[in-house]
């Protein structure tokens, strides 16, 4: 993995995101060593593992590593090189992952991201997602082991927003 140009694409994106959440608190610490390339290669198994541009050939700007947890296609990680930020390329995943939802018949898509960077809330809205209230009683069984798992590197768990999308099928 280690030797694969993707995947050096992809973790110069991480190390990109980790750094500035790392120097605005948001974390603790840092991604354990293999983390990432352990996330990436099972995304990529499991066939939800997005890139941008999906050509694997090409320079990867953004990336979506995401899993399948009870019924629903979770994203793990969204993340697009900074230089490139806010020209669609996180719309555009998040897209190609909503396809693959409907293709396998899966209940919908979740993330868990900050509640406090308004952008995060708004981006996520516009893409049809919706808050998933703590005391909700259908709330996806993975959501409480996931946020159970982020207390281990959030500096405030608290910050931390559950959110769901069920894709239109048409």
């Amino acid at each position: 993995m280690m030797n694969d140009p993707q995947f050096k694409h992809i973790r110069q994106i991480d190390n990109e995101v980790i750094a500035d959440r790392l120097a605005s608190g948001l974390l603790r610490r840092g991604r354990p060593e293999g983390m990432l390339a352990n996330l990436i290669s099972s995304s990529r198994d499991q066939g939800l593992l997005f890139t941008y541009p999906p050509d694997e050939r090409s320079d990867v700007l953004g990336y979506l590593a995401s899993s399948e947890c009870d019924g629903w296609l979770h994203v793990d990680e969204i993340a697009v090189h900074k230089s490139f930020r806010r020209r669609g390329i996180g719309s555009l995943l998040i897209v190609a992952a909503k396809n693959e939802v409907k293709l396998r018949y899966l209940k919908g898509m979740t993330i868990i991201t900050d509640r406090i960077v308004p952008e995060n809330i708004d981006f996520f809205s516009f893409l049809e997602f919706e808050p998933i209230s703590k005391t909700e009683h259908n709330r996806p069984n993975h959501i409480y082991l996931l946020l159970e798992a982020e207390s281990e590197y959030f500096s405030d768990i608290s910050r931390r927003i559950a959110m769901r999308c069920v894709p239109k099928l048409n």
